[in-house]
């Protein structure tokens, strides 16, 4: 069985511990990106990442868009007011 999801709504949710593996884990993953080997790593195929965002913010949603899209998955986008 793998570990339980868990919605990143908030920062209060993750203690300071818990935000730091997550940026490790990020750093990791870009790091295995950039070798050839790994460079087909698709860990978010089959996957829909919901993307939802109160204030309007270009630069953000297209980020997270293309890091979705690059890992397989496919990226959905709501507002605060959906």
């Amino acid at each position: 069985m793998g570990t339980p999801v868990r919605h990143f709504l908030d920062l209060s949710d993750f203690s300071s511990e818990q935000l730091q593996a997550i940026l490790r884990a990020g750093n990791e993953i870009k790091a295995r990106r950039r070798t050839p080997a790994a460079a087909g790593d698709r860990l978010l195929e089959g996957k829909v990442i919901a993307m939802i965002f109160e204030q309007p913010s270009l630069r953000t949603r297209v980020s997270f868009d293309v890091g979705i899209r690059e890992l397989g998955g496919s990226p959905m986008m709501g507002t605060g007011q959906e």
